[in-house]
């Protein structure tokens, strides 16, 4: 009885480590957000004074990248070594990272990440796997409450005012509680609320010196 009872014990043991093991393989894999470029004047303002930002420094919710006249930041963010998302914050913007979960969904990951654009415009792609996941950008300018809620697959640019371009993919804009599809060749605007097409081939169309530059409904294709 005792050999039996160690062997219930030793049994335990090794299946309670096995669960372990199994557990830490399923857990989702953590979020990182890395600054890959930095150019002119950019600077990280967090829970302690503004400092400059350099490439290769990582971010924490909460942080907001400053840039400055004539400077841009490209960010990205890294899930279990995976890209998932890069954005170029624009000159003259303010972006603040925030909260961000990752949950095991099958074989990818739900990546669930959030954002305020405090002012100026911020353009990228967002290309996690999972349909479940999702990029969202509250723009601080707007006049009306104004949330661009990115798809995967989906590359953009979104200003701080609430206009909202999406170039490829699919992008859901909440304009006051009101819900727009904003889809491939299409911008929102929040001036009128509406969707029209636009022919700008990239964000570079868009974004250009002084970089505040707006297109108006008839520039962008519509009536």
């Amino acid at each position: 009885m005792k050999t039996f009872g160690w062997t219930m014990r030793g049994m335990s043991w090794v299946g309670s480590l096995l669960l372990a093991a199994a557990t830490a393989q399923a857990a989702p894999d953590a979020a990182k957000y890395t600054v890959s470029s930095a150019s002119g004047t950019v600077s990280i303002q967090g829970a302690s004074a503004r400092k400059s930002l350099a490439a290769g420094d990582e971010l924490s919710k909460g942080e907001t990248v400053v840039t400055a006249k004539s400077s841009t930041a490209d960010i990205t963010l890294d899930v279990g070594g995976t890209r998932v998302s890069s954005i170029q914050v624009w000159e003259l913007s303010t972006y603040t990272v925030g909260e961000t979960s990752v949950q095991s969904a099958g074989n990818s990951d739900a990546v669930k990440a959030t954002a305020k654009l405090e002012s100026g415009p911020v353009s990228g792609s967002f290309s996690a796997k999972s349909s479940g996941s999702s990029l969202k950008l509250e723009a601080g300018q707007a006049k009306v409450p104004t949330s661009a809620d990115v798809k995967p697959s989906t590359s953009f640019l979104v200003r701080g005012d609430g206009t909202v371009y999406c170039y490829n993919g699919q992008i859901a804009v909440n304009w006051g509680g009101k819900d727009i599809q904003v889809l491939t060749g299409q911008v929102f605007l929040p001036a009128s609320g509406t969707v029209v097409p636009h022919n700008l081939p990239s964000p570079f169309a868009v974004v250009s010196t002084p970089f505040v530059q707006v297109v108006s409904p008839t520039q962008a294709g519509g009536r």
